[in-house]
């Protein structure tokens, strides 16, 4: 793969001296179309801080895109010679496959408002242009640019892949003209890629509508271009009446900061236009609305570096995809946040149960939420005591956390269900006086002296099913609810019974080592917990050996849901 995509990183005495061949050091915003891991850029990471320019990338390795996004580089797209950026770069700096080399510097050219380009290139590219894309670089660079040949450029010591190639350093330098229209380049995007679909009835929006958003962008864009375009064009037509009679030196100055500022801003309003058309993709779907606190958090944080990219009909299906592909492993992280966030916080909120691979070799920490009350405390203290007339906003967001969680168990939305923290704040001052209401989901009553909730479950087969979702994820139950003996479904379901056997036999603290202790904490803290569940296993008449819970070939047979239950 390295070779068919012709990587060659470059070395930093090479990256040093193509940045030195730039005449402007203005630099506002730069582009590297083929960044591989970013070694062209290395020399922007001696700039004091407040003067390094931000740096876009495109790659298309997507071990290096990973790279790229933890040295702090914003990677805008894959395929370079597809990229139409309407970014305003100052400068483009690039190392492309030399293969390649004529094409990514004319498509450079193409997308370049203004500004300069430099460009390693195999200085064969140079001397020998027998193709038409070859020979309408020579022109450029005649016109408008140069070239220098370097000799064992990718043979210094600090070079990581070493070529004995020749190289031509090419400069090129673009002025625009400021009457220029950008609409013949817009349309190149609104016509492309409208073939693609995606299939999913919580995510599907209309294809029309993704096009006409897409149309509305780049119809922002173009409105905002041409509004610099004529402050700039203002500018320049002020210039050539002169300066006024006590003018001085530091307006001269002033004038050109004032153009340079107007170039920096357009790259601003462009970002800013991305990150409103991206939004506007997520608010068209029912995606964040069911996600969970953590998991919004999450998608948030990927959608970050989602926004960077074009915002074109070819990315927002992409995008879209990509959400299909990850869906089922979002409701699984949610299930299992919902059952730490019961299970975490009171030990009465759980039983222990001994896991499927239970045997001396497969100690496993397992554990089920009761069906019958949850105690979880309020996560702000002091908010319930002043004069407040709701829950607080973290207790809101877990609040529906729970409700989210089981009514996608549910079959349902949560627009559809009764919720707890709606039911909460309708009812502040009855709750606070101690009162009992229901939601769709719970039965709640909040202690205001003691900031806890107590929520008593309605629907003992949802809890049951979540259980079940845990208990799978996190292997403690089988795939097949076949594979393993009727004794193993009897423990695990006389939890209840089998805990309250085990009280003061295994305390908080064990159960802190389980989880965060070293692993010899660990290993002795299980040995205590399950020498106590197999006492009180005893004393509630069951006979459990869980070295033998698998059942043999001739035991698989379907056990009722009941017996598990």
């Amino acid at each position: 793969m390295r070779d068919a995509l012709q990587f060659y990183p470059t070395g930093r005495q090479l990256a040093e001296r193509a940045f030195g061949t730039f005449k402007n050091r203005s630099f506002t915003r730069v582009l590297e179309p083929s960044a591989g891991r970013g070694d062209l850029l290395a020399p922007l990471q001696d700039w004091r801080s407040w003067s390094r320019p931000p740096a876009d990338v495109v790659e298309l390795n997507l071990d290096n895109v990973a790279v790229l996004r933890e040295k702090g580089y914003r990677v805008v797209g894959h395929d370079f010679l597809n990229f139409r950026g309407s970014g305003m770069y100052s400068h483009i700096i690039m190392n492309p496959p030399f293969a390649q080399g004529a094409e990514h510097m004319l498509h450079a050219w193409e997308i370049l408002f203004t500004g300069e380009i430099v460009g390693i290139l195999n200085a064969e590219t140079i001397r020998n242009p027998y193709t038409a894309k070859r020979q309408q670089l020579v022109r450029l660079i005649e016109q408008y640019g140069t070239v220098e040949y370097l000799s064992d450029a990718f043979m210094d010591p600090d070079t990581l892949r070493k070529t004995e190639v020749e190289v031509a350093l090419v400069y090129l330098r673009k002025e625009s003209d400021i009457n220029l229209s950008f609409i013949d380049g817009l349309k190149v995007d609104r016509n492309a890629g409208l073939d693609v679909t995606v299939e999913d009835t919580d995510l599907a929006v209309p294809g029309q509508k993704i096009r006409n958003m897409v149309i509305d962008f780049n119809l922002a864009v173009e409105a905002a271009r041409e509004s610099v375009i004529a402050s700039i064009r203002a500018n320049n037509y002020a210039a050539r009446l002169g300066m006024a009679l006590n003018a001085s030196e530091d307006d001269l100055r002033d004038d050109r900061a004032a153009r340079n500022k107007l170039m920096s801003s357009m790259t601003e309003r462009y970002d800013d236009l991305k990150a409103r058309a991206w939004s506007a993709v997520l608010q068209s779907t029912e995606f964040m609305s069911k996600l969970s606190t953590k998991a919004r958090k999450a998608a948030e944080a990927q959608f970050e570096n989602i926004k960077q990219l074009e915002f074109t009909v070819e990315n927002i299906y992409g995008f879209l995809t990509g959400i299909v592909a990850q869906q089922g492993e979002i409701q699984n992280d949610m299930v299992c946040e919902v059952f730490d966030l019961i299970s975490r916080y009171h030990e009465s909120n759980v039983y222990h149960y001994q896991g499927w691979k239970s045997n001396s070799r497969h100690r496993q920490f397992a554990y089920r939420l009761l069906t019958t009350r949850f105690i979880l405390p309020s996560s702000n203290y002091s908010w319930y005591d002043g004069l407040t007339s709701s829950a607080s906003r973290n207790d809101t967001e877990w609040m529906n956390d729970l409700d989210k969680v089981f009514a996608m168990l549910d079959g349902k939305t949560l627009e559809s269900v009764a919720r707890v923290a709606d039911v909460f704040n309708d009812h502040y001052a009855e709750f606070k006086a101690g009162k009992r209401l229901s939601s769709d989901y719970f039965d709640l009553r909040f202690y205001p002296g003691k900031r806890t909730f107590h929520l008593f479950p309605r629907r003992k087969d949802l809890v049951e099913r979540l259980n079940r979702i845990v208990g799978k994820i996190r292997k403690w139950l089988p795939d097949s609810d076949h594979i393993v003996t009727p004794e193993f479904w009897e423990q695990y379901g006389a939890g209840e019974k089998v805990q309250s056997h085990m009280k003061g036999a295994v305390d908080g603290r064990e159960v802190w080592k389980i989880q965060h202790g070293s692993e010899l904490e660990r290993a002795r803290a299980l040995e205590k917990l399950y020498a106590a569940q197999d006492k009180a296993l005893q004393a509630v008449g069951i006979e459990y050996d869980p070295d033998r819970a698998i059942a043999a070939p001739a035991e698989l047979k379907a056990l009722p849901l009941s017996k598990a239950s």
